[in-house]
């Protein structure tokens, strides 16, 4: 059984910050995780997107909008991935307990809900404009929360 005045055996404290929580990382460690970040969520959406094409070569032709719709989504994934590198890099005195709960609830629950919808959207090949002009402005909503949750972090943690 460990002593309890050996620190070397001591439970860590969890972080408090989420610069407590990166304090082991470099600052150029952080900005290759955040550009890595973004080239998987652009790629991503490239990918499907040209998947979809390459099914069927008219696929966006016979309806415009789904194009604008699906890039909509990667914009969501890719802004919310840039607002958490953010938080790392330039809002060190950000909660850490609100950093996970971003990730949690307005990345990954978010991300996926979007991707569902579209993806349903897209797999049945829905050609009415108002039910693809719909999921896009969804998307445009949901973006316009993260913008305004991105401004209320710098308003409130920046130094």
């Amino acid at each position: 059984m460990p002593s309890m005045d050996d620190p070397s055996k001591a439970e860590v404290a969890p972080p408090t910050t989420a610069g407590e929580a990166v304090a082991h990382m470099s600052r150029s460690e952080l900005w290759v995780t955040a550009a890595m970040l973004q080239l998987f969520s652009v790629s991503f959406t490239a990918l499907v997107a040209w998947l979809f094409w390459h099914r069927d070569h008219s696929f966006y032709s016979t309806a415009p909008w789904r194009l604008p719709m699906w890039l909509s989504c990667g914009v969501y994934s890719s802004l919310a991935l840039w607002i958490d590198s953010y938080i790392d890099l330039f809002l060190p005195r950000t909660p850490w307990a609100l950093q996970e709960s971003f990730m949690e609830y307005g990345y990954k629950l978010g991300s996926i809900l979007l991707t569902l919808m579209e993806a349903i959207v897209l797999s049945i090949s829905v050609e009415d404009t108002r039910v693809l002009v719909g999921c896009t402005c969804v998307v445009a909503a949901c973006i316009g929360g993260l913008l305004l949750f991105w401004a209320r972090l710098v308003r409130d943690y920046s130094d």
